[in-house]
């Protein structure tokens, strides 16, 4: 494990702040450990606030800028990640007053071991480097120096974990047009998501089932039945409340039967290419759920009209406006 010189000044006792990120939350061991360890040394205090979900080089800089803000010489937090093989990678950061600069331990666990004997040992890993980090006797050699300039603020082990992850999406949407009532629809998607600094991209492939709709005239009536497969890309800033846009393109498969007064006079089933973009907000409810809101405007490749007996009863346009809320669950 390497040092970095994160205060500048020594003092009879500094102050440290814990920060409890988003998906972890509070850990009162952890402070406990840390007291004990910096008795004399380091006054400790728990943050009352919940530290943000942010890619690791954003906690970062938040957590330097919280530094002078909160008038402590450290902050701390510890996050972890469930790994395929069973074991759990526990990252603890430790941040003081220089920009970009941290401090990573990291500890490779069985997944069941995560408790109380985890944050000991973290806080005594967290107590050596500021107490080493407060010692005016902390000398880098010029390699030492070079070595940690090249070293990333994160593991990459960790990165690859947590910057890409599965989600289920179900919601309900609203979709309005032209000639006919607002209809209500059962949406469910699949996303992938990746976190591109600062950035978050997912790929999706979304299916919609709607409510008929009915559209009369005098003395005629067309009942229409809808449901959309499609693909799209979302790309929204990262954080707990995520702003940004959406593309969506696919195909709606649109059933209509023609009444007259006197009985049904035909059915029609056609399928009907169509893009939609527009606005989109996520907030991260929790380590695994996501509220979402949309809007969206729907272009549709085809023009399309249901006639009965020769008179036109339905047109159903090329445009359409529609809105949606859903719940994402990430699954990996």
């Amino acid at each position: 494990m390497a040092l970095v010189c994160l205060a500048g000044s020594v003092r009879a006792e500094a102050r440290v702040l814990v920060l409890s990120p988003v998906e972890e939350g509070p850990r009162p061991t952890l402070v406990e450990a840390l007291r004990l360890q910096l008795r004399g040394t380091a006054g400790v205090t728990q943050s009352a606030a919940v530290f943000p979900a942010l890619p690791a080089s954003g906690r970062v800089t938040l957590a330097t800028e919280l530094v002078a803000l909160e008038h402590v010489d450290f902050a701390i937090w510890l996050e972890s990640v469930g790994l395929r093989d069973g074991k759990r990678l526990f990252a603890l950061y430790v941040v003081g007053g220089q920009s970009g600069r941290a401090v990573l331990e990291v500890v490779r666990l069985p997944a069941e071991s995560d408790g109380p004997d985890v944050d000991r040992t973290l806080g005594l890993k967290a107590s050596e480097i500021i107490e080493a980090a407060l010692s005016p006797a902390v000398l880098l050699s010029p390699q030492q120096k070079r070595d940690i300039a090249r070293r990333p603020l994160s593991d990459p082990r960790l990165i690859a974990v947590d910057e890409r992850r599965l989600a289920l999406e179900l919601g309900g949407a609203l979709h309005a047009a032209a000639q006919r009532d607002t209809q209500v629809a059962l949406a469910l998607g699949l996303s992938w998501l990746f976190a591109l600094q600062p950035l978050e991209l997912d790929a999706r492939l979304t299916g919609q089932l709607a409510s008929d709709a009915v559209i009369a005239v005098p003395h005629r009536h067309v009942q229409l039945s809808e449901s959309f497969v499609g693909a799209g890309l979302g790309l929204r800033s990262t954080g707990t409340v995520q702003l940004g846009a959406k593309l969506g393109f696919g195909l709606r498969l649109l059933g209509a039967e023609g009444f007259s007064e006197e009985a049904r006079t035909g059915a029609s089933r056609v399928v009907v290419p169509s893009l939609s973009v527009g606005p989109e907000l996520r907030i991260k409810l929790g380590s695994r759920i996501r509220f979402g809101a949309e809007i969206a405007g729907e272009w549709l490749a085809i023009r399309q009209r249901f006639n009965v007996d020769g008179v036109t009863v339905a047109d159903l346009g090329r445009f359409r406006g529609s809105a949606q809320l859903s719940l994402a669950f990430l699954m990996l």
